[in-house]
């Protein structure tokens, strides 16, 4: 079978469609893209934002022009079933709780969700450890498409950790959608940081990313690891969302600015060159000028390394949705352009800080005879195309800046 996979979102969408496509080649399938009219098509939705919906049921559109069966799953396709199937009656969705289970409605001979591991084009995989939220922040509908947390046993994930370094891989992104959620429903419990221990123990040379973490769960614990283990790569993303504490009350957030701020330079001092990234949604229902100023110089006066900026996006059945002080969207936009020019301004800076060091690059995809590859502290650069390199290795290299403003890496031989 030819089948195609669409996917949208977070990096635990990402890992999910990347963990079908491994089950599907290891079945003798073939991923091809939606121009090759495949057997099937699976789009892997998203409803994070208004804009998220959107683009998820063009997608669907898309899909049903081009291929005989489309499956869709993904919180946009679990939180618009009815209406889904309404105008589409032939599409098929599989629930968020079913996914594990998709490769069984492509190949009927398969009857198992493991992970059967074979190169692809991600040398740097998404593996999900965690699934769903307990918090009930005011403005996100995924705890309404994922439900409460739950977290893979230690074993299931270390199975699939060892097949990966073993198929050559020197790079897992562990994620979930509340990450420092996992093992809090295991018993006996456990946390990300034991998660973290094991798999250092287990494994040899493969190095360990953490997708996105509330900073309320980067523990002095995780900070040690993260500091004396060179396999665990020094980038953090921790969103902070807002920046005035009445707005984080407003979107029922759990910590303070000041809160946010003594742990992010906590981490900055303890950790060295760690990368910090953030996520911040502007325009939320009663942000004044004076709290988004107030985001603003927060971000501006932290070591934060780059943000994702994002304008505020009503979501059906969100506490949001009844606050007062929405706003037009040109005030949103406007306040956006303002944070990426100072995420575009964070990120130079500490660019500039890491020229000349060396840093391991794990390379990626090959483009106009470079490859593609980012370093451990999450810096993405350019290596000259040799006979030596290939995608998928990890390099010890040195970065400089090009004249066109580009990060060049050089390898750098061990002595």
């Amino acid at each position: 079978m030819r089948v195609a996979i669409l996917t949208l979102g977070c990096r635990t969408n990402q890992a999910e469609s990347f963990m079908l496509e491994q089950q599907l080649q290891s079945a003798g399938h073939h991923i091809v893209g939606l121009s090759e009219s495949p057997d099937f098509a699976v789009i892997n939705t998203c409803t994070v934002t208004e804009k998220a919906d959107h683009q998820s049921e063009h997608m669907i559109r898309s899909a049903l022009k081009k291929s005989s069966v489309v499956i869709s799953t993904g919180c946009f396709s679990q939180l618009k079933s009815s209406e889904l199937y309404n105008k589409y009656p032939t599409i098929t969705i599989v629930q968020n709780k079913d996914k594990d289970n998709l490769i069984n409605l492509i190949d009927s001979c398969s009857k198992s969700n493991k992970l059967g591991i074979l190169y692809g084009s991600r040398h740097r995989p998404s593996l999900k450890v965690q699934d769903g939220c307990n918090f009930s922040c005011a403005y996100c509908t995924i705890p309404l498409a994922r439900g409460a947390s739950k977290s893979r046993a230690i074993d299931d994930v270390i199975e699939d950790v060892v097949r990966l370094e073993q198929a050559g891989y020197n790079e897992v992104v562990l994620c979930g959608i509340h990450l420092g959620l996992y093992g809090k429903d295991l018993k006996p419990l456990v946390s990300i940081d034991n998660l973290l221990n094991v798999l250092l123990e287990v494994t040899e040379s493969i190095r360990f990313r953490l997708s996105s973490i509330e900073i309320t769960e980067v523990s002095d614990e995780l900070i040690g690891i993260i500091k004396n283990n060179s396999r665990v790569c020094r980038h953090l993303h921790l969103p902070m969302q807002s920046g005035d504490n009445k707005i984080l009350e407003s979107m029922n957030r759990f910590y303070t600015v000041k809160q946010f701020s003594d742990r992010i330079k906590k981490i900055s001092s303890t950790i060295p060159n760690i990368s910090l990234g953030t996520d911040v949604i502007v325009g939320f229902p009663g942000e004044t000028d004076q709290s988004f100023n107030r985001t603003k110089s927060i971000i501006n006066d932290l070591p934060i390394t780059y943000l994702h900026a994002f304008p505020y996006s009503k979501r059906p059945n969100t506490a949001a949705l009844k606050l007062d002080g929405h706003m037009d969207d040109y005030i949103k936009r406007d306040r956006v352009d303002k944070l990426r020019e100072l995420s575009a301004s964070k990120k130079r800076a500490f660019i500039r800080a890491n020229l000349s060091k060396t840093l391991a690059v794990v390379t990626e995809s090959i483009d106009s005879g470079h490859i593609n590859g980012t370093t451990d502290n999450y810096i993405k650069v350019l290596m000259k195309l040799s006979d030596e390199l290939r995608p998928g290795m990890l390099v010890n290299t040195r970065i400089e800046e090009s004249s066109s403003g580009q990060i060049i890496a050089y390898a750098v031989k061990k002595s």
